[in-house]
């Protein structure tokens, strides 16, 4: 079983190297993982939170993923510019972290037998995908929502009582609902002033669109896309380098 303990001396701006101890009795071995400056920057720049269920999405095993226990679909909400004091973020994490199963909130690096071994660098490997997930993650502050369950609605708005909360005035208080269900999850718009857009479309009174893989959501002025949990996995765990 592997546990992550930081060298002190390393930071996003120095050698981008961390490491490992390996929690055995009576044996004290440690590993360096060697992240390329993207890596660095995307996980320490502080961009995506929440971030214990950003570490955890990175360590996760093919079971938990397999088991769903980040849901069938990330939802990523974009911050918006003049968000400068953090509030509309800070709200935003705080629903987020509610729909995180208890054995992901922690404060440090999960406790996993199924550290990812040597991944390829992105332009060798990456798909149209995850390329275009790495970009958009860059550019500004995003929050992570797993969309977890089946047969449930969450509802999407500036109410203080929605299970997203999206706090801006171009978001109506109850704006719109995902339906996530053992086929997939779709979206509805609960007659919202400003309306829901999927993919540059306004969605229709009575319309239930499903959603897709990359799929570009707004509500409001507020920013989103849907994406895998698994392509975002791989995005966070490119260019990782393990040697012991």
């Amino acid at each position: 079983m592997f546990r992550r303990a930081y060298d002190p001396s390393s930071s996003p701006g120095g050698s981008g190297r961390s490491y490992l101890g390996v929690a055995t009795p009576g044996l004290h071995c440690r590993a360096t993982i060697e992240y390329d400056a993207r890596t660095v920057h995307l996980i320490g720049s502080g961009k995506l939170s929440p971030p214990h269920l950003v570490e955890s999405l990175v360590e996760a095993s093919s079971e938990q993923l397999d088991q769903l226990a980040f849901g069938s679909m990330l939802l990523l909400i974009r911050a918006p510019d003049d968000d400068v004091q953090g509030h509309f973020m800070a709200d935003l994490v705080r629903c987020a972290l509610k729909e995180v199963p208890p054995h992901l909130q922690h404060g440090g690096w999960m406790t996993t037998s199924e550290f990812p071994t040597v991944s390829a660098k992105l332009d060798d490997t990456a798909d149209a995908d995850q390329i275009e997930l790495l970009a958009e993650l860059m550019a500004a502050p995003y929050c992570l929502v797993p969309l977890r369950g089946f047969e449930r609605a969450l509802e999407i708005g500036r109410s203080a009582g929605a299970d997203i909360l999206l706090n801006d005035p171009s978001v109506s208080s109850r704006h719109a609902q995902l339906l996530i269900g053992d086929g997939g999850t779709r979206i509805v718009d609960l007659g919202s002033k400003n309306g829901t857009i999927v993919n540059n479309r306004r969605i229709g009174e009575g319309e239930q669109p499903w959603l897709q893989s990359m799929d570009r959501i707004t509500f409001g002025r507020i920013t989103s896309f849907v994406c895998d949990p698994r392509a975002m996995r791989g995005v966070l765990r490119q260019s990782v380098r393990i040697s012991f």
